[in-house]
């Protein structure tokens, strides 16, 4: 075999391994959003209006470019009861999107928008590094997530893998997310 056929075989190899990798990864990233969505459902919160958990998203890049995009309101099928909550108004909800109750007040600015608008936003808005072959993100882009993260632990790195956890600021929202890069 010359060093170009030797060169033409170890480019069809990677290509292969990439290749299947890119499925599982792409197969991994539906997982992680199911996890999340049976965490936030069982993690022992509550779901006053919806959104919060209509915006988990995972995201699956490959060197910089975007590959497939999961959304949590797509496999819920469930929207929200009501459009966000937001700090200095009162509230009365019956029923939440968990069946219950809810009055008071909350302590995070929101845009009063829906949390499924919000990972649409997230989504089309990240910029991925082309330096990393395989990256994926959970998002949870909702303003008070990282207030709901510090109180709950709804957002936990339990993957067997390097996990960067970052603080988003976009605007007045603060979004939390999670890469996982390789």
């Amino acid at each position: 075999m010359q060093g170009t056929d030797v060169n033409k075989f170890i480019q069809q190899i990677k290509d292969i391994v990439t290749e299947c990798t890119e499925k599982e990864m792409d197969k991994f990233c539906l997982y992680l959003l199911q996890q999340a969505i049976l965490g936030r459902k069982t993690g022992g919160g509550h779901n006053v209006t919806g959104n919060l958990i209509n915006s988990l998203v995972v995201l699956l890049y490959k060197k910089g470019n975007f590959v497939s995009g999961y959304f949590a309101y797509e496999d819920l099928n469930r929207p929200p009861v009501r459009v966000k909550m937001t700090a200095g108004k009162k509230y009365y909800i019956k029923p939440t999107w968990d069946g219950g109750s809810f009055a008071g007040k909350v302590g995070v600015d929101t845009n009063e928008g829906w949390g499924m608008d919000d990972a649409m936003d997230f989504a089309s808005s990240y910029k991925s590094s082309p330096s990393n072959l395989f990256e994926v993100v959970v998002a949870c882009p909702v303003e008070y997530a990282g207030f709901i993260a510090n109180d709950t632990g709804l957002i936990r790195a339990d993957w067997a893998a390097k996990i960067v956890i970052m603080s988003y600021f976009k605007g007045s929202g603060h979004y939390m997310y999670e890469t996982i890069s390789y």
